[in-house]
């Protein structure tokens, strides 16, 4: 039904500003010639964004009592509807305006010109950008994007994540850079390595152990709630230089005493990872020295129906990122939509 109305109304529309533009051009045309110009000029019309104008108006209007009569759950629904509506006709109505200023300017000076083009794009500007705050402000902008052949790519967090890691590697940088000078005060790099790195520093620490951690790679990871799907999840690991940082770890790699507690973990594994992997001269870091080859574990699998023990490398984001400076953040659960099972498939993220 509501797809139904939604059509009536686009068609409505459509002909409304049809059967409008046939009516208003001749008449705007002779308002634009006067009566002194002969009839052999013939500009093109003006003020037929007013026929664009009602037509949306009409088309609005249809579609909102359809929505209010079919399914008014939608108009305050998840999806929205009520919100995207409106400010869609405020952007519709605000860039109409635009143009009927330009062409009343253009009425006005009696000139093919209207508005100034820079005037012109700083008011199509703002009218752009007005719709695209309210539209974030309502929840309403896209979560992802859409990648050839229909798969859908959920990515809110990732531009803020990037933003912190440029954020905390300019003040990495800047610090590593004044150790490297000397004279440097520790305590507030400390500070910084502990409160913003999440490194926890042995009572000893001295500038070299500073450095050492300071001029590493950068992952800052967004982090869903556990919510009882399988995998690992985020713990505290303590390091042979004295230091306990922030990994990712699975179940295959915490004994069974510990389970417990990777059932109480607040969260799961990183469903966004935003990776800084250049030094402060610039330089690619070479990510081999950065992992740590005694996390590959065993894992039982089946070959032919036969079960057999596998030994495994360091997994992506636990060993081989094991001496990466790591940065949790807690991102919404609409951006993790797993698939382990074929049922996973039905999930409503999927449809």
């Amino acid at each position: 039904m509501i797809r139904f109305a939604l059509i009536v109304a686009s068609v409505l529309g459509f002909a409304l500003t049809a059967a409008l533009g046939n009516l208003m051009v001749p008449m705007l045309r002779e308002l634009e010639r006067g009566p002194a110009e002969p009839e052999k000029q013939q500009n093109v019309p003006t003020m037929g964004g007013l026929c664009l104008m009602v037509g949306m108006l009409a088309a609005v209007g249809v579609g909102w009592v359809a929505a209010c009569i079919a399914q008014p759950q939608l108009l305050g629904g998840q999806d929205r509807m009520m919100s995207r509506l409106l400010i869609g006709l405020f952007g519709s109505l605000a860039f109409g305006g635009i143009g009927l200023a330009d062409d009343l300017a253009r009425l006005r000076s009696r000139s093919p010109l209207g508005l100034r083009r820079a005037p012109r794009l700083a008011l199509e500007a703002a009218a752009a950008a007005a719709v695209l705050g309210l539209l974030a402000l309502n929840g309403c902008l896209p979560t992802g994007f859409l990648l050839p052949g229909g798969s859908y790519v959920q990515c809110p967090a990732a531009p803020v994540l990037a933003g912190l890691l440029l954020e905390l590697q300019e003040q990495a940088f800047e610090y590593l850079r004044a150790l490297e000078v000397g004279g440097a005060e520790l305590a507030p790099i400390a500070e910084f390595v502990e409160k913003r790195l999440c490194v926890k520093l042995p009572a000893d620490y001295d500038s070299a152990l500073l450095r050492a951690v300071l001029d590493r790679p950068i992952r800052v990871c967004g982090m869903v709630r556990n919510e009882g799907e399988p995998g690992g999840g985020p713990f505290w690991v303590g390091n042979p230089d004295g230091t306990q940082s922030l990994q990712i770890a699975e179940s295959s790699q915490i004994s069974p005493d510990d389970m417990p507690l990777m059932k109480q973990a607040t969260h799961f594994n990183p469903v966004d990872l935003v990776c800084g992997v250049r030094d402060s001269k610039g330089r690619k870091f070479d990510l081999r020295r950065y992992t740590d080859p005694s996390t590959g574990f065993i894992s039982s699998k089946s070959s032919g129906g036969r079960p057999l023990r596998a030994q495994e490398l360091p997994g992506l984001w636990n060993g081989a990122m094991a001496r990466w400076n790591t940065v949790f953040v807690d991102v919404p659960i609409t951006t993790f939509s797993p698939v382990k099972v074929v049922q996973d498939l039905l999930r409503p993220q999927h449809q």
